[in-house]
Protein backbone atom coordinates (compact mmCIF):
# COMPACT_ATOMS: atom_id res chain seq x y z
CA UNK A 1 0.00 0.00 0.00
CA UNK A 2 1.47 3.30 -1.16
CA UNK A 3 1.47 6.36 1.46
CA UNK A 4 2.34 9.88 1.36
CA UNK A 5 3.05 12.73 3.22
CA UNK A 6 3.59 16.17 2.61
CA UNK A 7 5.69 18.24 5.10
CA UNK A 8 5.02 22.17 4.32
CA UNK A 9 8.01 24.59 4.66
CA UNK A 10 10.62 22.53 6.04
CA UNK A 11 13.46 22.71 4.28
CA UNK A 12 15.71 19.67 3.51
CA UNK A 13 19.36 19.81 2.25
CA UNK A 14 19.38 16.10 0.36
CA UNK A 15 23.04 13.90 -0.25
CA UNK A 16 21.39 11.80 -2.61
CA UNK A 17 21.00 12.23 -6.39
CA UNK A 18 16.59 12.94 -6.75
CA UNK A 19 17.30 11.81 -10.02
CA UNK A 20 17.69 8.38 -8.55
CA UNK A 21 14.75 6.10 -9.01
CA UNK A 22 13.49 2.36 -8.05
CA UNK A 23 10.04 0.85 -9.17
CA UNK A 24 9.12 -2.04 -7.70
CA UNK A 25 6.77 -4.92 -9.19
CA UNK A 26 4.94 -7.34 -6.83
CA UNK A 27 3.09 -9.42 -9.19
CA UNK A 28 -0.49 -9.45 -6.98
CA UNK A 29 -2.62 -10.34 -9.72
CA UNK A 30 -1.22 -7.52 -12.19
CA UNK A 31 2.05 -5.71 -13.70
CA UNK A 32 1.66 -2.60 -12.79
CA UNK A 33 4.24 -0.79 -10.40
CA UNK A 34 4.08 -0.94 -6.58
CA UNK A 35 3.95 2.83 -6.23
CA UNK A 36 2.32 3.88 -9.02
CA UNK A 37 4.53 6.19 -10.68
CA UNK A 38 6.74 3.23 -12.65
CA UNK A 39 5.72 1.72 -16.40
CA UNK A 40 3.39 -1.29 -16.36
CA UNK A 41 5.31 -4.56 -17.68
CA UNK A 42 4.60 -6.68 -20.04
CA UNK A 43 4.77 -10.46 -21.05
CA UNK A 44 6.61 -10.88 -23.84
CA UNK A 45 6.77 -15.12 -25.96
CA UNK A 46 9.44 -16.41 -27.45
CA UNK A 47 6.91 -17.36 -30.58
CA UNK A 48 10.47 -19.34 -32.04
CA UNK A 49 10.57 -22.08 -29.27
CA UNK A 50 8.78 -25.15 -29.23
CA UNK A 51 4.99 -25.44 -27.72
CA UNK A 52 4.24 -22.38 -28.61
CA UNK A 53 4.91 -20.76 -25.31
CA UNK A 54 1.32 -19.99 -23.55
CA UNK A 55 0.63 -16.90 -21.74
CA UNK A 56 1.73 -17.22 -17.94
CA UNK A 57 -0.83 -16.88 -14.71
CA UNK A 58 -1.40 -16.04 -11.42
CA UNK A 59 -1.19 -18.34 -8.58
CA UNK A 60 -1.31 -18.43 -4.82
CA UNK A 61 1.66 -20.46 -3.34
CA UNK A 62 4.51 -20.28 -0.40
CA UNK A 63 7.72 -18.31 -1.04
CA UNK A 64 9.69 -21.01 -0.02
CA UNK A 65 13.72 -20.55 -0.36
CA UNK A 66 16.34 -23.08 0.03
CA UNK A 67 17.14 -22.46 3.56
CA UNK A 68 13.48 -22.24 4.37
CA UNK A 69 10.36 -19.78 4.18
CA UNK A 70 10.39 -16.56 2.97
CA UNK A 71 8.29 -14.59 5.24
CA UNK A 72 5.47 -15.89 6.77
CA UNK A 73 3.84 -19.75 5.21
CA UNK A 74 0.40 -17.83 4.49
CA UNK A 75 0.17 -17.99 0.34
CA UNK A 76 1.53 -15.45 -1.77
CA UNK A 77 0.48 -14.19 -5.25
CA UNK A 78 2.92 -14.99 -7.45
CA UNK A 79 3.30 -14.87 -11.41
CA UNK A 80 4.02 -18.30 -13.17
CA UNK A 81 5.67 -17.70 -16.60
CA UNK A 82 6.39 -20.68 -19.02
CA UNK A 83 9.04 -21.97 -21.15
CA UNK A 84 9.81 -19.70 -23.81
CA UNK A 85 7.19 -16.38 -22.16
CA UNK A 86 9.05 -14.49 -20.05
CA UNK A 87 8.31 -10.45 -19.15
CA UNK A 88 9.80 -6.64 -20.17
CA UNK A 89 10.76 -3.96 -18.39
CA UNK A 90 10.22 -0.68 -20.71
CA UNK A 91 13.63 0.91 -20.42
CA UNK A 92 12.80 4.36 -22.20
CA UNK A 93 16.15 6.10 -20.93
CA UNK A 94 15.81 4.96 -17.44
CA UNK A 95 19.07 3.15 -17.56
CA UNK A 96 21.43 3.92 -20.08
CA UNK A 97 23.49 1.70 -22.39
CA UNK A 98 27.23 3.48 -22.08
CA UNK A 99 29.94 2.60 -19.62
CA UNK A 100 28.69 4.94 -17.04
CA UNK A 101 25.24 2.86 -16.44
CA UNK A 102 24.35 2.79 -12.65
CA UNK A 103 21.88 -0.33 -12.07
CA UNK A 104 20.26 -2.19 -9.19
CA UNK A 105 18.40 -5.37 -10.14
CA UNK A 106 16.52 -7.51 -7.32
CA UNK A 107 14.84 -10.73 -8.97
CA UNK A 108 12.73 -13.08 -6.58
CA UNK A 109 12.12 -15.67 -8.12
CA UNK A 110 12.44 -20.35 -8.69
CA UNK A 111 12.93 -21.83 -12.10
CA UNK A 112 10.75 -25.05 -11.68
CA UNK A 113 13.86 -27.30 -12.76
CA UNK A 114 17.65 -26.22 -12.84
CA UNK A 115 20.05 -27.55 -15.21
CA UNK A 116 21.78 -30.63 -14.71
CA UNK A 117 25.25 -31.01 -14.36
CA UNK A 118 26.41 -31.46 -18.10
CA UNK A 119 22.91 -31.33 -20.00
CA UNK A 120 24.53 -27.48 -21.31
CA UNK A 121 21.18 -26.10 -20.84
CA UNK A 122 21.04 -22.52 -20.75
CA UNK A 123 18.01 -20.46 -18.66
CA UNK A 124 18.01 -16.64 -19.18
CA UNK A 125 17.47 -14.52 -16.34
CA UNK A 126 18.00 -11.04 -17.32
CA UNK A 127 18.78 -10.14 -21.51
CA UNK A 128 19.99 -6.68 -21.90
CA UNK A 129 20.16 -6.67 -26.00
CA UNK A 130 17.77 -5.88 -28.85
CA UNK A 131 18.12 -8.74 -30.53
CA UNK A 132 21.80 -8.16 -32.01
CA UNK A 133 24.11 -9.16 -29.29
CA UNK A 134 24.00 -11.65 -26.64
CA UNK A 135 24.58 -10.04 -23.49
CA UNK A 136 23.01 -10.57 -20.07
CA UNK A 137 22.51 -12.99 -17.16
CA UNK A 138 21.97 -16.99 -17.04
CA UNK A 139 21.25 -19.83 -14.70
CA UNK A 140 23.54 -23.02 -16.50
CA UNK A 141 24.40 -26.40 -15.41
CA UNK A 142 28.18 -24.69 -15.11
CA UNK A 143 30.54 -23.39 -12.74
CA UNK A 144 30.57 -19.56 -12.70
CA UNK A 145 32.14 -17.86 -15.62
CA UNK A 146 32.79 -13.93 -16.79
CA UNK A 147 33.36 -12.97 -20.30
CA UNK A 148 33.54 -9.72 -20.83
CA UNK A 149 34.06 -10.04 -23.86
CA UNK A 150 34.56 -13.46 -25.29
CA UNK A 151 32.70 -16.04 -26.77
CA UNK A 152 30.07 -16.27 -26.29
CA UNK A 153 28.84 -12.91 -26.23
CA UNK A 154 29.31 -11.23 -22.74
CA UNK A 155 27.24 -13.31 -20.22
CA UNK A 156 27.63 -14.03 -16.37
CA UNK A 157 26.67 -17.33 -15.27
CA UNK A 158 24.04 -17.16 -12.59
CA UNK A 159 25.48 -20.09 -10.57
CA UNK A 160 29.34 -20.58 -9.58
CA UNK A 161 28.77 -23.08 -6.34
CA UNK A 162 25.69 -21.44 -5.19
CA UNK A 163 23.25 -24.08 -4.58
CA UNK A 164 20.05 -23.34 -6.48
CA UNK A 165 17.52 -26.24 -6.57
CA UNK A 166 14.36 -26.64 -8.59
CA UNK A 167 10.95 -25.18 -7.06
CA UNK A 168 12.78 -23.08 -4.69
CA UNK A 169 13.31 -18.99 -4.86
CA UNK A 170 16.13 -17.03 -4.71
CA UNK A 171 16.66 -13.10 -4.36
CA UNK A 172 19.12 -12.67 -7.16
CA UNK A 173 20.14 -9.13 -7.04
CA UNK A 174 22.64 -7.61 -9.79
CA UNK A 175 24.31 -4.35 -8.95
CA UNK A 176 26.43 -1.93 -11.60
CA UNK A 177 28.60 0.64 -10.57
CA UNK A 178 29.02 3.07 -13.44
CA UNK A 179 31.98 4.97 -12.09
CA UNK A 180 33.64 1.62 -11.34
CA UNK A 181 32.48 -0.61 -13.96
CA UNK A 182 32.20 -3.11 -11.29
CA UNK A 183 29.18 -5.50 -11.55
CA UNK A 184 28.32 -7.36 -8.04
CA UNK A 185 26.10 -10.57 -7.89
CA UNK A 186 23.93 -11.42 -4.54
CA UNK A 187 22.30 -14.55 -3.35
CA UNK A 188 19.87 -14.14 -0.89
CA UNK A 189 21.57 -10.66 0.07
CA UNK A 190 24.79 -12.05 0.42
CA UNK A 191 27.48 -10.70 -2.02
CA UNK A 192 28.49 -13.84 -4.15
CA UNK A 193 30.58 -12.45 -7.00
CA UNK A 194 31.74 -9.61 -8.76
CA UNK A 195 33.15 -8.98 -12.07
CA UNK A 196 34.83 -6.09 -14.09
CA UNK A 197 32.54 -4.35 -16.95
CA UNK A 198 35.21 -2.20 -18.87
CA UNK A 199 33.35 -3.07 -22.44
CA UNK A 200 29.59 -2.22 -21.39
CA UNK A 201 28.31 -5.94 -21.63
CA UNK A 202 26.19 -5.73 -19.02
CA UNK A 203 23.93 -2.75 -19.99
CA UNK A 204 21.49 -2.48 -22.02
CA UNK A 205 22.32 -2.09 -26.27
CA UNK A 206 20.54 1.43 -26.00
CA UNK A 207 19.01 3.34 -23.64
CA UNK A 208 15.60 2.43 -24.62
CA UNK A 209 16.13 -1.27 -25.04
CA UNK A 210 13.46 -3.02 -23.29
CA UNK A 211 15.39 -5.48 -20.58
CA UNK A 212 13.85 -8.77 -20.19
CA UNK A 213 13.24 -11.21 -17.99
CA UNK A 214 13.35 -15.28 -18.41
CA UNK A 215 13.39 -15.53 -21.81
CA UNK A 216 16.10 -15.02 -24.75
CA UNK A 217 15.28 -11.74 -27.75
CA UNK A 218 17.42 -13.90 -30.02
CA UNK A 219 14.43 -16.60 -30.19
CA UNK A 220 17.29 -19.21 -28.82
CA UNK A 221 15.10 -20.61 -26.35
CA UNK A 222 17.53 -19.94 -23.70
CA UNK A 223 14.28 -20.34 -21.22
CA UNK A 224 12.83 -22.47 -18.35
CA UNK A 225 9.31 -22.74 -16.93
CA UNK A 226 8.56 -20.70 -13.18
CA UNK A 227 7.36 -18.31 -10.55
CA UNK A 228 8.59 -14.88 -9.88
CA UNK A 229 7.26 -12.55 -6.73
CA UNK A 230 9.62 -9.20 -6.39
CA UNK A 231 11.35 -7.59 -9.20
CA UNK A 232 12.90 -4.17 -8.35
CA UNK A 233 14.70 -1.65 -11.50
CA UNK A 234 16.43 1.37 -9.84
CA UNK A 235 19.19 3.26 -11.70
CA UNK A 236 21.30 3.77 -8.72
CA UNK A 237 23.89 1.78 -7.41
CA UNK A 238 22.94 -0.11 -3.98
CA UNK A 239 25.78 -1.14 -1.50
CA UNK A 240 25.85 -3.99 0.05
CA UNK A 241 23.92 -3.06 3.43
CA UNK A 242 20.91 -1.97 1.16
CA UNK A 243 21.09 -5.15 -0.63
CA UNK A 244 21.31 -7.06 2.54
CA UNK A 245 18.10 -4.76 4.00
CA UNK A 246 15.73 -5.18 0.77
CA UNK A 247 16.47 -9.43 1.45
CA UNK A 248 15.85 -8.61 5.42
CA UNK A 249 12.26 -6.86 4.33
CA UNK A 250 11.21 -8.92 1.46
CA UNK A 251 11.90 -12.28 3.83
CA UNK A 252 11.52 -11.31 7.46
CA UNK A 253 8.64 -12.95 9.27
CA UNK A 254 9.02 -11.24 13.05
CA UNK A 255 6.11 -8.98 11.91
CA UNK A 256 3.29 -9.17 8.95
CA UNK A 257 4.12 -5.80 7.69
CA UNK A 258 7.06 -5.63 5.50
CA UNK A 259 8.63 -1.45 4.97
CA UNK A 260 9.09 -2.15 1.01
CA UNK A 261 10.34 1.54 0.12
CA UNK A 262 10.92 4.82 1.72
CA UNK A 263 11.78 8.24 0.14
CA UNK A 264 11.81 11.74 0.40
CA UNK A 265 11.27 14.31 -2.44
CA UNK A 266 11.44 17.88 -2.21
CA UNK A 267 9.07 19.87 -4.11
CA UNK A 268 8.70 23.23 -5.95
CA UNK A 269 7.30 24.77 -3.02
CA UNK A 270 10.12 24.01 -0.72
CA UNK A 271 7.61 21.46 0.75
CA UNK A 272 8.93 17.55 1.35
CA UNK A 273 6.90 14.89 -0.38
CA UNK A 274 7.19 11.48 1.74
CA UNK A 275 6.58 8.31 -0.06
CA UNK A 276 5.95 5.07 1.27
CA UNK A 277 5.13 1.54 0.70
CA UNK A 278 4.36 -1.79 2.64
CA UNK A 279 2.89 -4.76 2.14
CA UNK A 280 0.93 -7.62 4.25
CA UNK A 281 -0.72 -4.86 6.13
CA UNK A 282 -2.52 -7.15 8.51
CA UNK A 283 -3.88 -5.97 11.73
CA UNK A 284 -2.23 -2.59 10.97
CA UNK A 285 -4.42 0.85 11.79
CA UNK A 286 -2.30 3.98 11.28
CA UNK A 287 0.96 4.83 10.54
CA UNK A 288 3.00 7.98 13.02
CA UNK A 289 5.69 9.70 11.34
CA UNK A 290 8.31 11.29 14.54
CA UNK A 291 10.36 13.86 12.52
CA UNK A 292 13.70 14.80 13.93
CA UNK A 293 14.25 18.11 13.20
Amino acid sequence: MKKKFLLLGLFFSFSYVLSAQTYRYNFNNDFTEAGAIGPTLTEVLDLGCPGPPAAGAYSSQVINLLSGTCGSATPKTAFNFNAGGGIAFPNASFINGGLTANYTIHLLFKFNTIPLAGSNVYKRIIDFSDGVSDRGYYNVDESYTAYAPGPPPGFIYFNLSYPFASNKFTLCTVVRDGATNLVSLYYNGVLFATTNDASAEFVPTTSTTPITFFRDDLTGCEVGDGSIKYLSVSNATSTALQVSNLFTSLCSATLPLRMIDFSANSQTDNSVLLNWITDNEENTSRFELDLLL
